[in-house]
Order: C-alpha cells, then sequence, then structure tokens
C-alpha cells in the first residue's frame, strides 16, 4: 500500500513538472538587457580589456590581458589626477613653509591671512577631488546594479526550465526590489556620507582651534 501511494506521489509531481519544463523549453533565453550591458561595458571600458564574449567567458577569456587593462586603467586614473595631486601638494608645502617662517614676518596677521588662504584653496580642492571621487564611485555602483538586474532575467529563466516556476515568480520582485534598493542606499546615503566625513576630516586637519571629532 505504503509503495503504490509513493508511486502515485511521484507520477503526480513528474506530470506537474512536465508542462512548466515544456513551457521552458519553448520560451528562449531573454538576454537582451544583458547584451546591452556588456555593450554599454564595452564601449566605456572596452580599450582596456581584451578581445572576448560574454557568452563564452569560461572559455576565452585572456586572465594576463585583463590584469594588465586593469593595470593600464588605473596608471590612466593617477595620469589624469596626476595634476590635481601635484597642486595639492604644493599649496600643502607652501602652507608648512609659511607656518614654520611666521617668526621672520614683522607682521603676524600678514603669514596668517596668507596660511589663511592657502587652506582655503586646499579645502577647496580637496573637496572637487572627493567629489569627482564620489561620482566616479556613484557611476560605479550604478553600472552594477544595471548588470545584476540584467541578469536577473537570465536566472529566472533558468530556474523555469529546472521546473522551480514557483520559485522564479517568488524571487523576481526580491530580486529587484533588494537589487535597486541597496544601489539606492549606496548611491544616496552612503557614499554622502563618506564624501562628508572626508571632509570634515580635512577640515579638522587643516583648522586650527577647531576640533569637530569633539562636536
Amino acid at each position: 500500500m505504503t509503495a503504490r501511494v509513493l508511486g502515485a506521489a511521484v507520477l503526480v509531481a513528474v506530470l506537474l513538472l512536465l508542462p512548466a519544463a515544456a513551457v521552458a523549453k519553448e520560451q528562449p533565453v531573454d538576454t537582451s538587457e544583458l547584451e546591452q550591458a556588456w555593450e554599454l561595458l564595452q564601449e566605456q571600458y572596452g580599450n582596456y580589456l581584451p578581445e572576448f564574449s560574454w557568452q563564452d567567458l569560461g572559455a576565452t577569456v585572456d586572465f594576463r590581458g585583463l590584469v594588465s587593462g586593469l593595470a593600464r586603467y588605473l596608471f590612466h586614473q593617477v595620469w589624469a589626477n596626476a595634476s590635481l595631486l601635484g597642486q595639492l601638494v604644493i599649496l600643502a608645502v607652501l602652507s608648512a613653509l609659511i607656518k614654520n617662517l611666521q617668526s621672520s614676518f614683522s607682521s603676524q596677521g600678514v603669514a596668517q591671512v596668507s596660511r589663511a588662504v592657502i587652506i582655503m584653496v586646499l579645502l577647496t580642492m580637496s573637496a572637487y577631488s572627493f567629489s569627482l571621487a564620489v561620482n566616479l564611485a556613484r557611476q560605479t555602483v550604478q553600472a552594477m546594479t544595471g548588470l545584476i538586474i540584467s541578469l536577473v532575467p537570465v536566472m529566472l529563466t533558468l530556474l523555469v526550465a529546472l521546473g522551480s516556476v514557483t520559485a522564479a515568480t517568488a524571487f523576481q520582485p526580491v530580486l529587484f526590489t533588494a537589487t535597486a534598493l541597496v544601489g539606492t542606499v549606496v548611491s544616496n546615503i552612503v557614499l554622502p556620507l563618506l564624501f562628508a566625513a572626508a571632509v570634515l576630516a580635512v577640515v579638522n586637519q587643516m583648522v586650527l582651534g577647531i576640533e569637530i571629532n569633539k562636536l
């Protein structure tokens, strides 16, 4: 009796899964969004990436070329901001020099005003460089979020192909909501807070007599 019940249960399960598998076979995997994300990646970073396709990543990836491309991109970013870094270093040296030569001025007010002007310029340039870094990080987070969202339909189609129709239906809103929520929180809350903390730390180190970290 038990064997008959078990056999009937297995038969019912097979009959329930067969239509889902048949539907999954009839529906091809929609990779249009993934292809768009890959094209955007190639447009922005194609000069630093080796020639390969996302459809055969495991077979044709040139890891040595990939590492070399990442190194070239890092060097490009450093070289692009070299002038800004040089200006910051020169202003910092001038500020330290004026501080050490304050006793040589006939009027201490002149030295203090000169150092205050240099510090203000340093703060402005530092805030500008931090804003560039935050914008770059925000663009990176948005690109990663878009890539993950483009992968969700492919993952759901694979789940349906395996017969997990219920799981695919349940995971679709969860994955989209979680991805969008994490991307929004990081871009609009975490990164601005990091920017504000960095600016306050610079002000706390440069401005004498003001201890912002104790507020």
